[in-house]
């Protein structure tokens, strides 16, 4: 497999309880609950923060479960099988937007009422857009501007399997209108689970980022604390993949 990430910024040795080493496959014994609070990539505004952490203590997850118990899926009409593959592991039931939609106006701005988010989109480095693809490989913007009429509710919870979907950035290098959306998405969500370099997967078959996709949002739907659902997922995908591939 090529690609083009030379480094791998995770936080995975922070889950293991392995010493110091600059191998990843030290760190495949996964035992301890991780989470971080994200500042943007090179910014010196400490207000998006600040609001992040308003959110964590803010949050009383106890009295909130009934609303985690269905979720929205957003994917790029060319991996439409796999996500849907992903969706049916999953409690609740919901319909499956996608990107580019199928007809105009195949969803708006009440389909984020939801408290639990799946995104299977592309991503590119140093930009925090996400684009959907038809089955002709022509690329669109997943998510625009007038899609999202008001940010998602507090206390969200997002899986992106999009290339990069986990990077927070102040600046781009290229102009476009809808630049600062996912940012903005992501401002009120009290757990965001995504990829800081490439993400890999099938079109037809659930396999890698789908997997664990599936299995973290599985645990959160189940009311299990973030920590413990990411811990769990992982544990998962380690019994299930093998982790040392390059695409995992």
């Amino acid at each position: 497999v090529k690609d083009r990430d030379r480094h791998v910024p995770s936080d995975m040795p922070y889950a293991s309880d392995h010493a110091y080493s600059r191998s990843i496959k030290d760190f495949c014994c996964i035992t301890r609950s991780v989470g971080r609070i994200p500042g943007i990539f090179k910014s010196r505004n400490y207000e998006y923060l600040i609001k992040l952490i308003e959110n964590a203590t803010d949050f009383n997850g106890l009295q909130k479960k009934r609303n985690y118990t269905d979720f929205f899926a957003l994917s790029a009409l060319s991996w439409v099988d796999s996500t849907e593959k992903t969706m049916n592991t999953l409690p609740g039931g919901t319909v499956l937007r996608t990107s580019p939609p199928e007809k105009a106006n195949d969803w708006d701005s009440s389909d984020f009422e939801k408290r639990v988010y799946l995104f299977n989109c592309h991503g590119i480095p140093n930009s925090d857009i996400w684009f959907g693809e038809n089955l002709q490989r022509n690329k669109c913007n997943a998510i625009r501007k007038e899609n999202v009429s008001d940010e998602i509710d507090q206390g969200s919870v997002i899986f992106s399997e999009c290339c990069y979907g986990g990077l927070l950035y102040n600046k781009f290098p290229y102009r476009n209108d809808d630049h600062g959306i996912c940012n903005e998405i992501m401002k009120n969500a009290i757990g965001f689970c995504g990829s800081t370099n490439t993400a890999y997967g099938t079109r037809k078959s659930q396999s890698n980022a789908d997997l664990l996709g599936g299995f973290f949002l599985n645990s959160v739907l189940e009311h299990q604390s973030l920590g413990n659902a990411l811990l769990k997922a992982r544990m998962e995908f380690i019994a299930k993949e093998v982790l040392l591939k390059p695409v995992n």
